[in-house]
């Protein structure tokens, strides 16, 4: 796990995975997170989201997964998780 103080993600290396359970709607810019995201993972990589129901409206979700598609990752997945809305997204191969 990383836990970050500031509003930048600094890694020395790439992740296979990120999972922002909750969280993406605290961010203070979420095209930020995205981009930040898309740096550390590599085309095989996989960000999960998961936003709660209870604070995240589904039109604001959609808004969310532009933004992620603005920042380089297409949408593989929308599982089914109790009381969330999810995604599971990969980087658009920058090959």
């Amino acid at each position: 796990p990383v836990l970050v103080d500031g509003e930048r993600i600094t890694l020395d290396r790439k992740v296979d995975f990120v999972l922002a359970f909750w969280v993406v709607h605290e961010t203070p810019d979420q095209g930020v997170f995205f981009r930040q995201m898309r740096e550390l993972l590599p085309d095989t990589g996989r960000l999960y989201i998961a936003e709660p129901t209870g604070h995240v409206r589904a039109a604001d979700f959609a808004a969310t997964l532009d933004l992620a598609r603005s920042a380089g990752f297409s949408v593989i997945d929308r599982p089914k998780v109790r009381w969330s809305r999810a995604a599971v997204l990969e980087p658009v191969s920058s090959v």
